[in-house]
């Protein structure tokens, strides 16, 4: 996979459903390593920039739309003798409205 600084990154996505000039989706991401800006940079180099990424993308220097990238639910793993830690957090304002152009009716067990 694509890596920042020449090493190797990892990540599985469900690519958009349709490309084309000036049309906005949402796309399911999972990292596979914790590399830094991992999803950004596989994101812009496929030529699907996050929404308001103003380093990889095309998104401005200040102000808004801010970046519109979400983590819906973190798994920790805490030993094998418990469950892991499940933290899941409801969808920004900020990204209501584009989710909601996308096809997003509201409802949070959607937006995976």
């Amino acid at each position: 996979g694509l890596g920042v600084g020449g090493q190797n990154g990892s990540l599985t996505l469900d690519p958009p459903a349709e490309e084309g000039a000036g049309r906005l989706t949402w796309m399911a991401l999972e990292p596979v390593t914790g590399r830094t800006h991992q999803l950004r940079v596989h994101c812009a180099a496929m030529g699907w920039p996050i929404f308001g990424d103003n380093i990889y993308g095309n998104g401005p220097r200040f102000g808004d739309p801010t970046l519109h990238l979400h983590a819906r639910e973190i798994v920790i793993p805490l030993s094998r003798n418990k469950p892991p830690v499940v933290v899941t957090a409801p969808v920004p304002a900020h990204l209501q409205q584009r989710m909601m152009e996308c096809g997003w009716t509201g409802d949070s067990a959607e937006a995976t």
